[in-house]
């Protein structure tokens, strides 16, 4: 088992050294399931992407990741058939990197040696071609990996936010409506005041007029008893 272990960790060094030059392979792992494409020569320069209107995010340029350089480059050599393909053609063709020699010399020499082991021109194609469509299908899991992580964490809080909003409108329009209610009756009870003071005016002029001709009626019976009892035997 150790064997098999240590063999398999010795190919996939090799198969990293036979492809990636120009770049170190990224450490940083990745919360997404299967193999990401590896990018091309990156920079550091930052991307904005937008999230919301209210909220953004810096996103950085794509690197080679080694997370995903191993699942890619596993699946290619679990594809690896026996003898002379494109996968020792490539071998070889590293073994002559440091060699002064121009590229299509080096091609040629690399071919030279796979026909020693049985190698052919279409036999080279159509194992690489079947190396492209071993990526294309770990790209497309990819893919529908990512697609299943963004309904979880991005669709569903969106959903929530959806929610919130709708909440918030509904509640706004609550609140209009209830402004509006509050306002109406503010206007209803400075015209009620308005009416009880009338109301209590005529009350006290009602009864300012009333204990007026009261008094007046009693001065003169009054008066009048006075003068009956003074003229009168």
């Amino acid at each position: 088992m150790w064997a098999g272990f240590h063999y398999f960790v010795h190919m996939l060094k090799k198969l990293k050294s036979i492809f990636i030059v120009d770049e170190e392979p990224s450490k940083t792992t990745a919360d997404i399931p299967g193999p990401a494409k590896p990018s091309g020569k990156g920079t550091d320069t930052p991307q904005r992407t937008e999230i919301d209107p209210q909220a953004t995010v810096e996103i950085r340029n794509g690197q080679v990741n080694e997370k995903f350089l191993n699942v890619l480059l596993e699946a290619m050599e679990k594809s690896n058939l026996q003898g002379f393909d494109y996968m020792e053609f490539k071998q070889f063709l590293k073994s002559l990197e440091k060699v002064e020699m121009d590229e299509g010399t080096k091609f040629r020499s690399a071919f030279a040696t796979g026909q020693t082991m049985g190698a052919t021109k279409e036999n080279l194609l159509s194992s690489a071609n079947r190396y492209l469509t071993i990526l294309k299908q770990e790209e497309d899991r990819f893919e529908q990996a990512v697609k299943n992580q963004r309904s979880k964490l991005v669709d569903d809080k969106q959903s929530g936010i959806a929610m919130l909003e709708k909440s918030i409108g509904e509640k706004e329009r609550q609140i209009t409506q209830l402004t509006a209610e509050i306002e109406k009756a503010k206007n209803e009870i400075s015209q009620r005041k308005e009416e009880v003071a009338l109301a209590q005016a005529k009350v006290q002029q009602t009864q300012s007029d009333f204990q007026h001709t009261y008094k007046l009626l009693m001065g003169q019976l009054q008066e009048d008893i006075q003068k009956i009892n003074s003229y009168l035997s």
